[in-house]
């Protein structure tokens, strides 16, 4: 939320979680910063009453967090989501696409709400690009307006009637089985056994060096967080990119009095949470070659702390 202060000049009211995975820990963290609401998948929430209406005229509904706090849950339909999401034969038409929601509302008295990643708008399928933004030109023509979330956090009506709901903690939009996914421990896209084994090798030695490295720093540099995340910031997009910003970082380090212990850390600092956060593990077929983010990730650690050992 800082940064979006920072780099915009506004607090967002919502927080996008990446893959909207979830866990009510996490809930707490966003509210206390200032969040109001997070989009989930309907699959992630439990106990919704009987014969309520959560279409995307009525898709708001509240959590408790574990502080008594109420966050408010933007909820998507999940088998609409990923029709739009996975099959791209559906995205070519703006206009059939936009007649055929209306139809539906014309029929039912309401509507879905869809939910997908904006990469699958010309990156995962090239040319989506175009139809949504043919959708954003046409929809109020069809009687479709993009929803103000600050509108509707506002509306009397809805703070009149609230609809309560709990959250499946840990799970995602593409994993209900404790984010299992990420570390080898389901099924989700069908990995071999050789996979999921590398996925659960990835996880234990990476959580194992985060821990290393944080307790080197801790005992050796206190207070080296605030230093670390400025540095981060910084150098975010070369981090992202693949530049070599290490001679910069090196600079920087030494002139604010640090050592080349420090600038070490912070180096395998960074190849831990690029390989924690890569889609390293994301997919299932073997030879996906993002695997090698994270296994390159953990022969940096390796190379830069000898003094490591898993």
């Amino acid at each position: 939320m800082q940064v979006d202060k920072d780099d915009f000049g506004f607090a967002p009211k919502g927080l996008w979680l990446p893959e909207t995975a979830v866990s009510k820990e996490v809930l707490v963290s966003a509210r206390s910063v200032g969040y109001e609401f997070v989009p989930l998948r309907d699959s992630q929430v439990t106990n919704i009453p009987y014969g309520t209406c959560l279409d995307a005229k009525h898709n708001v509904c509240v959590v408790k967090t574990a502080n008594n706090q109420e966050m408010a849950i933007l909820l998507g339909n999940s088998g609409l989501s990923g029709f739009v999401s996975f099959q791209p034969w559906s995205t070519y038409n703006a206009e059939g696409f936009m007649a055929g929601r209306q139809q539906n509302e014309q029929k039912s008295g309401s509507n879905a709400l869809m939910m997908m990643d904006l990469e699958r708008f010309g990156h995962h399928q090239k040319g989506a690009n175009d139809f949504l933004k043919r959708i954003l030109e046409i929809q109020e023509g069809y009687g479709f307006s993009p929803i103000n979330m600050r509108q509707v956090l506002e509306a009397k009506d809805w703070r009149r009637e609230k609809t309560y709901v709990d959250v499946n903690d840990n799970t995602s939009w593409s994993c209900d089985h404790d984010l299992g996914r990420w570390t080898g421990q389901c099924g989700c896209d069908s990995p071999s056994e050789s996979t999921r084994r590398i996925k659960q090798e990835f996880h234990e030695n990476l959580t194992k060096m985060n821990e290393f490295i944080n307790t080197s720093l801790d005992t050796r540099f206190p207070g080296w967080r605030s230093e670390f995340s400025n540095l981060f910031i910084s150098f975010a997009d070369d981090i992202f990119t693949g530049t070599n910003f290490g001679p910069s970082l090196d600079q920087m380090v030494k002139s604010a009095g640090g050592n080349e212990a420090k600038i070490k850390l912070y180096l395998a600092k960074i190849e831990v949470m690029v390989g924690m956060t890569s889609c390293g593990w994301f997919f299932g077929a073997d030879d996906r070659p993002e695997r090698s983010i994270p296994s390159s990730m953990i022969r940096g650690v390796k190379n830069l702390l000898p003094e490591f050992c898993i």
